[in-house]
């Protein structure tokens, strides 16, 4: 099957019955690293520092068309949408939205292309601020505590027709079916999504770092470490137990609470910051490894059980 792609500007579709974004837009916009170069003297070469690339904004380009009957109609629409103040531009693959923060670089009118009464082509440059994009839902992913574990699940094919249980393993009613499910999140309390065919892979679950993500712990933990084995950053926290409130990690931010509330995404509560710490390799990004697995080491003490790790999936 054919891959599909189609963009939105601050959620307002560019293609449409008179417009459309046509051939030279970028389809995977460049990326370059901003470098620190150490060296020795008397040593060739430069220091490996062991930390994962840091990267400059990168930029994207959409060469979009408006033509009759609606050539002045649909120009103005794409002046308007380009420049207002707040940009997110989204692209959407297989029907699987992904946005990014933008900015406007220039929007030009193509005029050697361009008729005014049948045709006008744009072009467009945006910086993209965000680098990576991401799907605007979370993932409520639980993560067991002390075990090296996996954010999404691992890609699985099936054969046509396979057999699962009905209910208990060796003591229920053998199925057959095409497909398999999982949770979306918490075991019995959230969304079961259906795959036919196997659990996808191929960039389904992303390509690029995680960065913005939120962890919970139990309320009774007094020490967490977790450690990205594929880029070798991490994050920690050391503190008091409290039984009546569950603690939240932000990594890329460094910011640490605990919280009345179940679902306390944002920084809420209770400040417990200051026992933060992180190792030499960086703040904790979660990077994708050859295998396209995100993998996860957690260890913590004073609670057993499982932490929730609250994710989107990120593209290059």
């Amino acid at each position: 099957m054919l891959s599909t792609m189609s963009y939105k500007l601050n959620g307002v579709a560019l293609d449409t019955e008179n417009c459309l974004v046509v051939v030279g837009s970028t389809l995977m916009p460049g990326i370059s690293t901003r470098r620190t170069v150490t060296t020795v003297p008397g040593v060739s070469g430069t220091l490996n520092l062991g930390v994962p690339p840091v990267f400059e904004e990168r930029e994207i380009t959409l060469k979009v068309d408006a033509f009759a009957p609606k050539v002045y109609e649909e120009s103005s629409r794409i002046m308007r949408l380009c420049s207002m103040p707040n940009l997110t531009l989204t692209r959407v693959k297989d029907g699987v939205e992904q946005s990014t923060r933008v900015e406007l670089v220039s929007l030009t009118a193509d005029d050697d292309s361009s008729h005014p009464n049948n045709l006008v082509s744009f072009t467009a440059k945006f910086a993209m601020t965000g680098i990576w994009w991401h799907e605007s839902e979370y993932w409520d992913r639980p993560l067991s505590l002390n075990k090296d574990g996996l954010v999404f699940p691992k890609p699985v094919t099936i054969n046509k027709f396979w057999t699962r249980w009905s209910g208990e393993a060796n003591n229920s009613t053998s199925l057959l079916a095409d497909f398999i499910t999982m949770w979306r999140g918490e075991a019995n309390n959230s969304e079961s999504l259906l795959f036919e065919g196997g659990i996808p892979g191929d960039g389904f679950w992303g390509d690029a770092p995680l960065t913005d993500i939120v962890f919970r712990f139990p309320s009774t933990v007094t020490s967490v470490s977790l450690t990205d084995p594929t880029s070798n950053t991490g994050v920690s926290w050391t503190g008091a137990a409290d039984n009546a409130k569950p603690l939240y990690i932000r990594p890329d931010i460094m910011r640490a609470w605990r919280s009345d509330y179940a679902n306390s995404w944002t920084p809420t509560g209770t400040d417990v910051s200051t026992g933060l710490d992180y190792p030499a390799g960086g703040i904790l990004q979660v990077w994708p490894d050859i295998s396209e697995l995100y993998r996860l080491k957690v260890t913590a003490t004073g609670a057993t059980g499982d932490a929730l790790m609250h994710v989107r999936r990120a593209w290059w």
